[in-house]
């Protein structure tokens, strides 16, 4: 029984991390995630005296989409980010896209985020290699080319 019952509660001491986490702004570079979706800022308009007139300004680019990982293959190749959100039925998608497709100009990874219910924000599609690229994941995920029994 307290095997249970610890098993609980660390699941639900999970729950709520990922809740404070997706709650809690995260900024990379200039792009912020909030709880509402991934924002970018410009740097604001500067008066002639080159003081800030303006605040930067927070513009939205997609609904929530977290950057979880790295990810490889065994060999250390075929880098690409591990990416997390959630269609418009919150069903949660898990994507490891190919770093090579975040390298190019935008449009093929807006297609596949798009296809998989990612809400884009119109002529903002080419700031989503920016965003993720901007993001540092310290974890690491190993892509290998074949479901089942895997030995190293």
């Amino acid at each position: 029984m307290a095997t249970n019952e610890s098993a609980g509660s660390s699941s639900l001491l999970g729950l709520w991390r990922d809740i404070i986490r997706r709650v809690t702004n995260q900024r990379y570079g200039r792009f912020e995630l909030r709880s509402e979706g991934v924002y970018g800022f410009s740097t604001g308009k500067k008066s002639a005296d080159g003081e800030a007139a303006q605040p930067p300004i927070g513009d939205f680019v997609c609904a929530w989409l977290e950057v979880t990982a790295q990810s490889r293959n065994e060999s250390g190749e075929e880098w690409g980010y591990v990416l997390k959100w959630k269609d418009p039925d919150q069903r949660e998608h898990t994507w490891s896209a190919p770093q090579s497709l975040i390298v190019r100009a935008g449009t093929e990874l807006a297609e596949a985020l798009a296809r998989g219910g990612l809400k884009i924000a119109p002529g903002k599609r080419s700031e989503l290699p920016n965003y993720i690229s901007s993001v540092n994941p310290s974890k690491r995920i190993l892509n290998i080319p074949r479901t089942g029994w895997y030995t190293t």
